[in-house]
């Protein structure tokens, strides 16, 4: 009888009770299907995807978006903010001929301006800081915060329970899947003996009847060679 090969094994899905995953030419060969798996699982090159049509180009109808969009894209820092118009220069000009000057008059006109301005941004500051510290004391912003971190949490802990969850029935599963094999391995044996029993016989029978067959012919053959002598 032949011996079998590493190449005649079928990998199957009974690791549990499977002795042949011990043989190290049937590792290697587990070893070179993964490899096989795993490579072709792989892009061979960044292009990978252009058989692909492009993707539609984003916010092509803002041009803020998309300026903006390219700037994170290539990886430009935002640009500091520009503080010069809430700045007021001095003025030290307060002659009668430069409060006469169209262009003083003017100069005076974006201050006073920048001014208003800097008063409006002052004004929404103090608003900002009493929402955010309240005015009955609870706190708007920090409570806010607060509220924001707990649903955080929340979200964390069903997280983490959905995974203990999922990792639970996966124990539970391969303990399954032992305790089942674990069980169905004596009656395999018993079968694999069976089979191993029944094909040797098989073939014992089947090399009888080669020898049987051809001591029939011979016997036809000298049966033959004695009707021609006589």
């Amino acid at each position: 009888m032949t011996d079998i090969t590493a190449a005649d094994v079928v990998v199957d899905a009974l690791p549990y009770i499977d002795r042949d995953y011990d043989d190290p030419a049937v590792k290697a060969q587990v070893d070179a299907l993964l490899a096989a798996e795993m490579k072709n699982g792989r892009p061979d090159s960044e292009q990978y995807l252009g058989h692909l049509p492009s993707p539609p180009e984003p916010f092509k109808n803002s041009e803020v978006l998309q300026t903006e969009y390219q700037r994170i894209t290539s990886g430009r820092k935002l640009p500091p903010l520009d503080h010069s118009r809430y700045d007021i220069p001095a003025d030290h000009d307060n002659d009668d001929h430069h409060q006469n000057d169209p262009a003083s008059a003017e100069s005076l006109l974006r201050k006073i301006a920048r001014i208003k301005t800097q008063q409006q941004y002052q004004l929404q500051r103090l608003r900002s800081q009493e929402q955010l510290g309240g005015k009955d004391h609870r706190g708007g912003g920090p409570a806010t915060w607060r509220a924001y971190n707990d649903e955080l949490q929340a979200l964390q802990t069903a997280a983490e329970r959905v995974r203990a969850e999922v990792e639970s029935a996966q124990v539970a599963v391969n303990q399954a899947r032992a305790i089942e094999q674990g069980q169905a391995e004596p009656i395999l044996t018993s079968i694999a003996a069976q089979w191993t029993e029944t094909t040797t016989c098989n073939i014992q029978i089947q090399l009888a009847c080669a020898y049987l067959e051809n001591e029939l012919e011979q016997m036809d053959a000298y049966e033959q060679q004695l009707k021609g002598g006589q």
